[in-house]
């Protein structure tokens, strides 16, 4: 199973030394005031220490130590890369993804020197990150955490149906200099699943709640609202409202593509096809042999599912099916 982890301090085992065969990456920096700023060097390095492949490092100017730098593992991934570009694309991408959530970082102010990774994959891997907003919510890029920021402002709880039984949810905004990060909190632990640049606390956590609804909507959706925060009953009630009467809009939209061929097979296999509510075209089904679902599109007439990492066309989908029905007998 493909694993990243990060933190500071908080990767073993690590090599003793800093290697010499490190390839540098880029250096980045920030400058929030004078007395307040943060200068990052980041190297990858190839490991076999504690079922790793590859190791981010980062290198830090410091007057505490004899060579004047920081130096520490940061990252490390058990993915066998076999291209150095892109190990070093990926392990930089949820490192800084990884840092937005512990520590409401914002986008580098200044891109300072290159190495395996020119100035415009730079740029792009910092786009998709403090993109406006950004997405998380099925917690496929942030890591889990044991709690949520010391200091954050309450937004509200409420329950939401989660297709077996009703779970509770809190919604917690995490507010740094420059960012704003939604935080959920529920049985399956803490996690940071939204975020875009610093606005009114409010607003804020109006649009990024609205904006994780949303993404979960017709698969996970809020039902009862429990307590009041930054939001309370009314505001609640008005989110869901808008997204209900939207979501009704798509369903009724999507059902010109009901006889499309791939909706056809879905039916034909007894997936029990249907609009899933988040846009007039998408389509969801019931996954092969198991409790959760797959996507539909209609248009392109091709079927997706993330979970179990299989895609394709209608003649996909029959052998998919098939090759289930075979596993469970």
């Amino acid at each position: 199973m493909t694993e990243f982890r990060f933190g500071y301090g908080e990767i073993e085992p690590v090599p003793r030394r800093f290697p010499r065969g490190a390839a540098f990456v880029g250096r980045v920096c920030w400058s929030w005031s004078p007395a307040h700023e943060r200068d990052h060097s980041y190297f990858v390095s190839q490991t076999r220490l504690g079922g790793n492949k590859w190791l981010l490092w980062v290198r830090r100017p410091s007057d505490d130590r004899p060579n004047g730098c920081y130096e520490a593992v940061v990252g490390a991934t058990n993915t066998a890369f076999d291209d150095l570009v892109e190990a070093a694309k990926a392990l930089l991408f949820r490192f800084w993804i990884w840092s937005v959530a512990a520590e409401k970082i914002d986008r580098p102010h200044e891109i300072l020197s290159t190495g395996v990774l020119d100035e415009s994959e730079l740029d792009r891997i910092a786009d998709q990150i403090w993109d406006d907003p950004f997405l998380d919510p099925w917690s496929k890029l942030v890591p889990r955490f044991t709690s949520v920021p010391e200091v954050s402002q309450f937004v509200c709880a409420y329950d939401v149906w989660a297709g077996i039984d009703t779970v509770e949810e809190a919604a917690l905004l995490a507010r740094g200099s420059s960012i704003d990060v939604l935080w959920i909190e529920s049985i399956e632990g803490c996690r940071a699943v939204a975020w875009h640049p610093r606005r009114d606390a409010k607003e804020s956590a109006r649009i990024l709640l609205e904006a994780f609804w949303r993404a979960r909507h017709g698969f996970i959706g809020p039902t009862e609202f429990l307590q009041a925060g930054l939001l309370d009953g009314g505001e609640f009630q008005d989110l869901r409202d808008a997204i209900s009467g939207e979501t009704a809009a798509n369903e009724t939209a999507a059902l010109r593509h009901r006889d499309a061929p791939i909706v056809r097979t879905a039916r034909e296999l007894g997936l029990n096809p249907r609009p899933a509510g988040h846009s007039p075209d998408a389509w969801m089904a019931s996954c092969p042999g198991t409790s959760h679902w797959l996507m539909i599109g209609p248009i392109t007439n091709e079927f997706g599912c993330g979970w179990c990492r299989r895609a394709g066309g209608p003649d996909e989908l029959s052998i998919f099916a098939e090759e289930r029905r075979h596993r469970r007998s």
